[in-house]
């Protein structure tokens, strides 16, 4: 939620010289007081009421007013307990964190991690090695949690049907195009390819810059990317698509060649939806390697 508010003391800057002095006994009338009071609430409760409209917006899930109102209600009767209003902003931004974790699939116990937060609070001092230790920990427990679920991800696309169907009908292409054409061979790997010249001995290697023409079809062959015959230029080891970057490396400067790669060692199954690549999409490549660096 943006935060048009920034407190009284924003509010009222230009009449009051601070508000964050020693706080000084009242010598204003009650009923300026009451007045104040009354005109600070509503106030705040009309740029509220802006800031809570514009987050529900397009939101499926929205916040109540009420929900608002119990926040603030609990905040309000800390008065001048800093400490539990500290700890309102600490627990806060923990939830904020909490929430992000969920929406990438890592469900925490909130109960543990109070208990973990209250054992390390209550430490009698600060332990920097400790803290070290306590950061590290967490960014590897990320790190692994992260792959886990980029893996089971991966899994769950690589299933989806228009990711099969698309594997199937790549494999059967290159079939196809292998029986009418002996010249076009596979690698281990998978990628299908035909040099057509090979270049000369300065060959391209996983370190190379290369000056590269190239034009990229899908297998029916409508043109999804193309360089329009001229050299664009690239590290090897920048190459997005594993089998682009395998093929170029089976010539040297001048050489020439058209690759067939299959979805795994293209966009794999998430493809590229915006640029019209389906999930496992085959993709076929006419590449020119014009110079080597």
């Amino acid at each position: 939620m943006k935060k048009t508010l920034a407190g009284a003391c924003v509010a009222f800057a230009a009449i009051l010289a601070s508000c964050s002095g020693e706080k000084a006994g009242s010598a204003l009338p009650e009923e300026l007081n009451d007045s104040i009071s009354v005109a600070y609430g509503r106030a705040s409760g009309s740029f509220s009421l802006s800031d809570v409209t514009n987050y529900n917006q397009g939101r499926e899930s929205k916040v109540s007013k009420e929900d608002v109102l119990k926040g603030i209600r609990i905040a309000l009767s800390q008065g001048n307990n800093d400490g539990v209003l500290i700890g309102m902003q600490i627990g806060n931004g923990m939830n904020n964190e909490m929430r992000r974790f969920a929406e990438n699939g890592i469900d925490v116990d909130r109960t543990e991690v109070f208990n973990a937060f209250k054992e390390a609070f209550m430490a009698d001092s600060i332990d920097m090695e400790q803290m070290r230790e306590n950061h590290t920990a967490v960014n590897q427990l990320m790190q692994r949690a992260s792959a886990i679920i980029e893996e089971a991800k991966k899994k769950e696309a690589e299933q989806a049907p228009d990711a099969q169907q698309n594997a199937v009908t790549g494999r059967a292409y290159v079939d196809k195009v292998k029986k009418s054409d002996p010249e076009v061979k596979t690698t281990a790997s998978g990628l299908s390819y035909k040099i057509v010249e090979k270049g000369d001995s300065t060959a391209v290697t996983a370190n190379s810059t290369v000056d590269v023409i190239y034009k990229g079809t899908h297998i029916d062959g409508s043109v999804f990317d193309d360089s329009n015959g001229n050299p664009v230029t690239f590290p090897v080891s920048g190459v997005q698509v594993p089998g682009f970057a395998e093929g170029l490396q089976m010539l040297g400067k001048g050489g020439k060649a058209v690759l067939y790669i299959p979805g795994e060692l293209a966009y794999g199954p998430n493809g590229i939806p915006q640029a019209g690549i389906g999930p496992n999409e085959m993709l076929v490549f006419e590449v020119e390697v014009v110079d080597v660096k």
